[in-house]
């Protein structure tokens, strides 16, 4: 565990400092109509899979918090 620990700690900063520019990046989507409009144009015919669409709406959310 102790020899684990250094590079879980590296795994979770990475993975939070990416989940942070995910909700920020949502948050502002969602408080912006422009950009919950922009994002749904594309959101929309990306597919009919829910699935889809949902990592395209996450992965559009992480774009505008990075940005």
């Amino acid at each position: 565990m102790v020899v684990a620990a250094p590079y879980s700690m590296k795994t979770l900063s990475i993975v939070d400092t990416a989940a942070m520019f995910m909700l920020g990046g949502s948050i502002l989507v969602h408080g912006v109509p422009a950009l919950a409009a922009g994002v749904e144009s594309v959101v929309a015919p990306s597919s009919s899979n829910g699935l889809i669409q949902n990592l395209v709406s996450t992965l559009l959310g992480a774009l505008v918090g990075i940005v």
